[in-house]
């Protein structure tokens, strides 16, 4: 007979789903605390709904923190498209969700914007880290994140339907999409040096070794 998880290995099982879920709800307000609060409304529909917590995971708390963030959206905006918001309808998965706000933001932000503003406001990266990933200085990467967040508030004020989906670079979304999907921010990290060659430095003179903590988020 199987044992019974401890109560440690359950609060760290849910530990691990909240920071993922957290990472998605910071995704879809691009807020932190606008996330965290998003975060929360969706456990509290998970409790409302399924009193089995045995059926919880990460797709799920996913779904109803999207379906969440739409109704919040229709509340603020009459002209958005309609989307369903029954719980327990089949969909194709939040990853079709995720690919098509990837898109959305792609059409209004350089690649570099694009790339910037989710290893910082969805994967949580410091300036500093990312600065080094682009070989930027920290200067050019907060000015680069501003004018990516600039973007954002012109996008709030569209219609969630008004940009052209031919334009997109299939291949970028993909790779942003399953990196925030599985919450694997490796997947970036590891484009940045075949998208930017030109940034990457030259000299060989010596071998810099980059902060542990970068390391182990990277890997």
């Amino acid at each position: 007979m199987c044992a019974r998880p401890s109560t440690i290995e359950v609060q760290g099982s849910f530990i691990q789903v909240y920071r993922q879920l957290s990472h998605y709800c910071h995704f879809l307000s691009r807020n932190k605390w606008d996330g965290e609060e998003l975060a929360q409304e969706a456990i509290c529909k998970a409790i409302a709904y399924y009193d089995d917590k045995d059926q919880w995971n990460i797709s799920l708390l996913k779904k109803i923190a999207y379906h969440v963030w739409i109704d919040q959206k229709r509340r603020h905006q009459h002209e958005l498209m309609e989307i369903p918001i029954d719980l327990a309808s089949e969909e194709k998965g939040d990853k079709e969700e995720i690919e098509f706000l990837v898109e959305r933001l792609q059409s209004k932000m350089t690649s570099k914007q694009l790339l910037i503003f989710i290893l910082k406001d969805v994967f949580r990266y410091r300036l500093i880290e990312i600065a080094e990933y682009f070989h930027m200085s920290e200067t050019g990467v907060k000015a680069t994140l501003y004018r990516a967040r600039k973007h954002l508030e012109k996008m709030d004020q569209d219609k969630l339907e008004s940009y052209d989906h031919t334009r997109a670079n299939k291949k970028l979304v993909s790779i942003i999409t399953q990196s925030i999907y599985l919450d694997d921010p490796s997947r970036i990290i590891k484009l940045i040096p075949v998208l930017y060659p030109n940034n990457q430095p030259k000299c060989k003179h010596h071998i810099f070794t980059p902060p542990t903590n970068i390391l182990s988020m990277a890997a």
